[in-house]
């Protein structure tokens, strides 16, 4: 159950507790889902390093190998950079390649 509109000012806060909802249930699949729609309207004052770290760890969990690096190269952050390296050394280079 829900709780009344009232809790969720914004599409932003609805996504990230449903997000979290979802990751107490282990159910990576739609914590992912649902913290890309809170990317897609997070205010601008808002650090999404977070957020960016779940996706990427997510859908590498999932053994989404194109997205997660996808996401790694989209994520606007310098601390993800290190991500990249080590990603790099984790993913199949046939992946990569493509």
């Amino acid at each position: 159950m829900l709780p009344g509109e009232d809790l969720f000012p914004t599409q932003f806060e609805f996504y990230l507790h449903a997000s979290d909802l979802f990751k107490a249930a282990l159910s990576t699949y739609h914590d992912v889902f649902f913290t890309q729609l809170a990317l897609s309207c997070a205010p601008p004052e808002y650090n999404t390093t977070t957020l960016w770290h779940n996706v990427i760890k997510g859908l590498t969990d999932l053994g989404q190998y194109e997205d997660a690096y996808t996401a790694l190269i989209s994520a606007p952050y310098e601390r993800l950079y290190v991500f990249r390296a080590a990603f790099s050394q984790c993913v199949p280079q046939r992946i990569l390649t493509h």
